[in-house]
């Protein structure tokens, strides 16, 4: 088994990273709905966001307590 840093660094390889929203994240924009499925959109990141892209294109600013790393199969 690799290390979970290891594991990490490897799933970035193989593509953009996948994540799945926890709960609704409404903001004067929209609403980032629960159970969708996000990928991060680039590195420009605070230590508590993620820049993440959703289906329709629209990018978000996501605090990452919220998100769930999903496989990228």
């Amino acid at each position: 088994m690799l290390p979970r840093q290891v594991r990490k660094v490897i799933n970035i390889w193989n593509g953009v990273m996948k994540y799945k929203v926890l709960k609704d994240y409404p903001t004067t924009d929209g609403v980032l709905y629960e159970k969708e499925i996000v990928k991060v959109w680039d590195a420009k990141t605070t230590d508590g966001n993620l820049r993440v892209k959703d289906n329709m294109g629209r990018i978000w600013n996501i605090p990452k307590n919220i998100l769930k790393e999903v496989s990228n199969g």
